[in-house]
């Protein structure tokens, strides 16, 4: 099983993200807006960010959404777009950022290989005494 999404990275640029619910890789491709091809590739493992016990399935959902991360400036920088995955078994939701070039989107440049950055991770689940 899959899961795939659009994430906005700078105006005019998205990734299409992807997550293998077997396998736990993250992966990101961005297109080339002068090509048509696919020229930055992101990958990334999750399943030590979920602390997914042995044998038992994950269950992930994954939506994408906006940040303006303003700490970061020059061309090298975090893409306006961030990855939330929440995984059922642990209770737990990370968000995960794209680093991104400003210059990527006038480049004719091959293929750049990146990874995502974990920024956090919450609870959604909570197994404590405080249950109604």
């Amino acid at each position: 099983k899959k899961t795939i999404i659009t994430v906005p990275l700078d105006s005019g640029m998205e990734a299409v993200v992807t997550l293998d619910h077997v396998t736990c890789d993250l992966t990101g491709y961005v297109l080339n807006r002068f090509t048509g091809k696919f020229f930055v590739q992101y990958r990334y493992n999750v399943a030590n960010d979920f602390k997914l016990r042995q044998g038992k399935m994950p269950g992930f959902l994954m939506a994408a959404g906006t940040a303006d991360f303003r700490q970061f400036s020059g061309n090298e920088r975090i893409a306006d777009g961030v990855v939330y995955i929440s995984e059922e078994n642990s209770g737990r939701v990370v968000a995960y950022a794209m680093p991104w070039n400003s210059q990527f989107r006038a480049s004719t440049a091959t293929v750049q290989a990146r990874s995502f950055i974990p920024l956090d991770v919450a609870k959604t689940r909570f197994f404590d005494s405080f249950r109604s």
